[in-house]
């Protein structure tokens, strides 16, 4: 790809703590228009980028910098619009555009775009109930009272009576003993957020053996001026939503009212790893360690139901970033010098994209399937996969101690356009675009300086492409480059 020239340049310096901002315009070419954004301390050193998002038309990029607040970025000139104070790790605009949402550590904003002005919301997650009092008897935490229509009483599965003698959160996790513990601290354990599950162990009166009893948390609401539970209803207003993990929780809030709209608790793997969102806000996903230390694996939910789809077996070691592709059918995984493809109705995973890397191949001894640790729920493993395709190993060391992985690190960052488009920023500055049907290559991005590409982020039309190099924002029109694909 020829390189692109610069036109002008313009230097902008701005008073305070504020680092000066530099913006350029490239010529038009390939890639179209190409504009920059400089964030550097006083000392003169790059801040890092936290997060950044566009507005739904593509008109504006909202860029979040350590230190330096969120700057409101014009992809028709490449000029500052607006800034906002704060520097928030997550953030999702309205579906209209009218409004972001922002979470920092300190502070959660709903701010009104046009006047930069924070608008009043409520932020709490609802309550949820199973109906369940318990009361010290005979020395044991007895079922006092089951409330009618509660979960409790309409699984007909415990009774009044019965000696509740463990408590868990969530489907799958450790059940925590309560034997001796107080009254008001047990019940403490069984509520929670409304939507998610409760584990019971409780010994049925008359008997010796305990048994364990899941249930979903229900919300109180009044209906016809009486207190009601509320069965959960899977249905949302089908807006934006912002990400934030908090005491083990995922959470996700409305970019529009601000209100919680879905609580996710992973099941298999636990909460921490690396996460992501479909652009339809309909199904997200974790790649984290096995909760019983066997492995990682990924999870799959849908945000409205807050159910588990199921979850898969990922047997590399070292993974980085996830992104769904643009209509949610492909989960996008990237280790060191490919990106894992899986299917998410099916499951399973398809051929990867190398990326350019050929690995040697291994001799013919070597050639053989790799299996997972544990077959995955309604799928294959990326480690069957590889056994299939004769031409890689990326899921396994080599017999003959060859070596098997690019030199460089290919994927630091990752993301898929809405046509079909996947932006891969490596460790050492270049960005790189790809189609994901066929795995080739469609072009590469101006190569600036041999530094890690931080973040990579496209345009809801797939037409800006923005991403972050030691300190620079780069904003460029990718819509020449794919316009072959353009009809996808």
């Amino acid at each position: 790809m020829t390189a692109v020239s610069v036109r002008f340049a313009v230097l902008v310096a701005v008073v305070g703590s504020v680092a000066s901002v530099a913006v350029a315009r490239a010529a038009e070419g390939e890639a179209g228009a190409h504009y920059t954004v400089r964030f550097m301390s006083e000392g003169g050193y790059p801040s890092e980028i936290r997060t950044m998002q566009f507005s739904p038309d593509g008109k504006i990029l909202a860029a979040s910098v350590s230190s330096k607040g969120l700057s409101f970025i014009r992809t028709e000139d490449g000029e500052t619009e607006n800034t906002h104070k704060g520097s928030p790790f997550s953030m999702a605009y309205s579906k209209d555009g009218s409004r972001l949402f922002v979470i920092s550590e300190y502070a959660r904003e709903l701010l009104d775009v046009k006047s930069m002005k924070p608008i009043r919301f409520d932020a709490k997650t609802e309550p949820g109930y199973i109906g369940l009092t318990v009361k010290t008897r005979n020395g044991k935490l007895v079922l006092s009272e089951l409330t009618a229509g509660g979960p409790a009483e309409r699984s007909e599965r415990i009774k009044v009576g019965d000696e509740l003698v463990g408590v868990g959160e969530g489907k799958i996790s450790t059940i925590r003993r309560v034997v001796g513990s107080p009254e008001k601290q047990t019940t403490e354990l069984i509520r929670g957020v409304a939507g998610t599950y409760v584990q019971l162990e409780v010994i049925p009166k008359g008997q010796l053996v305990s048994t364990f009893v899941t249930l979903r948390r229900e919300a109180i609401r009044q209906v016809d001026g009486e207190n009601k539970f509320v069965p959960f209803d899977s249905g949302n207003e089908n807006e934006n939503m912002v990400w934030c993990v908090s005491n083990n929780l995922h959470t996700f809030s409305s970019a529009h009212s601000g209100q919680v709209a879905s609580v996710i608790q992973t099941e298999d793997v636990n909460p921490v790893g690396q996460y992501a969102m479909s652009a339809d806000a309909k199904t997200f996903a974790v790649l984290a360690n096995r909760r019983a230390g066997k492995g990682a694996a990924v999870e799959l939910f849908t945000l409205g139901s807050r159910e588990c789809l199921g979850c898969v077996s990922f047997p590399i070691e070292s993974w980085y970033q996830m992104a769904f592709s643009g209509d949610g059918s492909k989960l996008l995984i990237g280790t060191w010098d490919t990106i894992e493809v899986l299917d998410v109705k099916t499951r399973k995973f398809l051929s990867p994209l190398t990326l350019g890397w050929e690995s040697p191949k291994p001799p013919k001894k070597a050639e053989k399937k790799v299996e997972a640790d544990t077959e995955p729920r309604g799928g294959g493993s990326a480690g069957s996969v590889a056994g299939a395709a004769a031409d890689r190993n990326a899921f396994g060391g080599s017999s003959d101690g060859e070596e098997r992985h690019s030199p460089q690190q290919l994927v630091a960052c990752l993301a898929c356009s809405s046509r079909g488009i996947v932006a891969t920023g490596d460790n050492g500055g270049q960005v790189t675009l790809w189609d994901l049907d066929t795995g080739k290559l469609v072009s590469r991005m101006p190569w600036t300086e041999q530094k890690k590409v931080e973040m990579v982020q496209f345009s809801s039309d797939g037409k800006w492409l923005a991403y972050y190099v030691e300190g620079v924002l780069h904003l460029v029109d990718v819509s020449k480059a794919t316009s072959a694909l353009q009809a996808k």
